[in-house]
């Protein structure tokens, strides 16, 4: 048993050493977002994304198949909700992600290919609620941060050799989700 499991760990140690960053084929990126806040009644916030990535080389996997580690920041933009007949109750929510994720991509062809991402990302969320009536007005603000589990699903198509088009759907946590549509650069 202990030899299987040295084995095993000299095996794991060489080919982690063998995976490198292909950094001729790293890119830069960035994207428009549609995000829904989970909550109802609220309208889709609008926000923008940033992200880096750079697909790793010495994996053993089919030659229309990469992983590539990806990090990013999002902001989720600002969704608000106007309710009340006898007064006026304003919720706003805002938001962004840190993210850190590794994605699995399979080329369709020289042109189109599908992804799969999961990594982790620290969200931060702020609600903000204001009142007001002709007699008083009230507000309060409450902010929440942690690190979840990301998700996402999308699809590429290079335009050119150094500029590709990619749409996302994307999972931030169980009740933060984006549909997201941007451009990458590869430099």
């Amino acid at each position: 048993m202990k030899k299987t499991l040295l084995a095993a760990a000299l095996l794991a140690s060489v080919n982690a050493s063998a995976m490198q960053l292909d950094l001729d084929n790293k890119y830069v990126g960035g994207s428009l977002h549609l995000t829904d806040f989970g909550v109802s009644g609220f309208d889709s916030a609008v926000g923008f994304g940033v992200l880096a990535g750079a697909p790793l080389k010495g994996v053993n996997l089919p030659a229309n198949v990469s992983l590539t580690p990806e990090a990013g920041f999002v902001y989720f933009g600002t969704s608000s909700n106007d309710e009340g007949t006898f007064s006026t109750i304003d919720v706003e929510y805002s938001g962004y992600s840190v993210l850190g994720a590794m994605k699995a991509s399979l080329a369709f062809n020289e042109q189109v290919s599908g992804h799969v991402k999961g990594g982790l990302n620290y969200v931060n969320v702020e609600a903000e609620v204001s009142s007001s009536t002709s007699f008083f007005s009230y507000s309060a603000s409450s902010e929440a941060s942690e690190i979840k589990l990301l998700l996402g699903l999308g699809g590429e198509f290079k335009a050119t050799e150094k500029l590709s088009i990619v749409a996302d759907y994307t999972l931030y946590a169980s009740d933060i989700s984006s549909l997201s549509a941007g451009v990458n650069f590869k430099f």
